[in-house]
């Protein structure tokens, strides 16, 4: 150790500004870090923000659904620009024409 505490397995997890880390020891005065900042990592997941909600056939879902890009730890990655596509799915077979509608109208919307 030679009078030097090494913390090497230290992480962040929810992004943030103005993070500090306090030091103590018994009855020794703290230390106060400079503070830093924690930013998002790379895209890992898609995550509704707002689901679906029950609809009448024809009728516009509301409220409008939204979808955001999450990093590995839950975090909103907000530095990305991505194409999300959704796609529909029904638990029952639909013919092939249907399905290529549904599909090109929630592109087009």
């Amino acid at each position: 150790m030679d009078g030097v505490a090494t913390f090497s397995n230290l992480s962040v997890n929810l992004v943030g500004s103005g993070y500090k880390l306090n030091a103590t020891s018994g009855a020794l005065p703290a230390a106060l870090s400079n503070s830093f900042d924690a930013t998002s990592g790379p895209p890992a997941t898609l995550a509704f923000l707002v689901q679906p909600s029950n609809v009448v056939a024809g009728s516009v879902i509301a409220p409008a659904m939204s979808v955001t890009i999450l990093d590995a730890g839950g975090n909103v990655v907000t530095n990305v620009i991505a194409d999300i596509t959704l796609s529909f799915y029904a638990p029952y077979d639909l013919d092939a024409a249907r399905w290529d509608q549904i599909v090109a109208d929630l592109k087009a919307a």
